[in-house]
């Protein structure tokens, strides 16, 4: 992983709780987010773990289903409200949750791995095309842009704003 997403690391157990937690269909909504901060301690990390692992869980169905060409980006809101493209790879929970589902997928996890999947806009997007009508051959060679963030921040995955010239020259007068 690179130095700057090393703030964002999580561990592969609390990776495999939250699979547990996303696919349990008895739990609440409420439920599920109070269970993933109790474990995580941190509102941020659990927003993240509870968003993500369904969307790389859905990426990699997408992948077993049809030849569909996958954004290497997804969308975040910055404060000011713009919307920006942000590599995946500075998401490391992408890639722990795309690895545990693949080895769950092909084992017998793999319905826990579909229910999971399923929580996500992007196998979502997928099951709409093919319930109005597209066929798994359509969908072949189709693009499926990244997830847009509703509820994480993209100063998240940003480096922080180098300050500007003048705050830099007023910051050394003052001391």
């Amino acid at each position: 992983m690179n130095e700057t997403a090393s703030h964002l690391d999580v561990s592969d157990a609390w990776v495999r709780r939250t699979f547990e937690l996303l696919g349990d269909e008895s739990l609440s909504s409420e439920q599920l987010e109070a269970a993933v901060l109790a474990m995580a301690g941190d509102a941020m990390v659990a927003r993240r773990l509870i968003d993500w692992i369904p969307e790389a869980t859905g990426l990699l169905l997408i992948r077993h289903i049809a030849n569909v060409h996958l954004s290497p980006e997804f969308s975040a809101k910055r404060a000011d409200g713009q919307w920006v493209r942000i590599p995946m790879n500075r998401e490391p929970i992408v890639w722990r949750a795309i690895d545990m589902a693949s080895i769950m997928f092909h084992s017998d996890e793999r319905p826990l791995v579909i229910r999971v999947a399923s929580r996500g806009a992007m196998m979502g997007a997928v099951n709409k095309a093919l319930n109005n009508g597209s066929s798994l051959r359509e969908l072949d060679g189709a693009k499926l842009s990244g997830p847009a963030l509703i509820g994480i921040p993209a100063e998240v995955y940003l480096p922080p704003a180098e300050p500007s010239f003048l705050s830099r020259l007023f910051r050394r007068g003052s001391a």
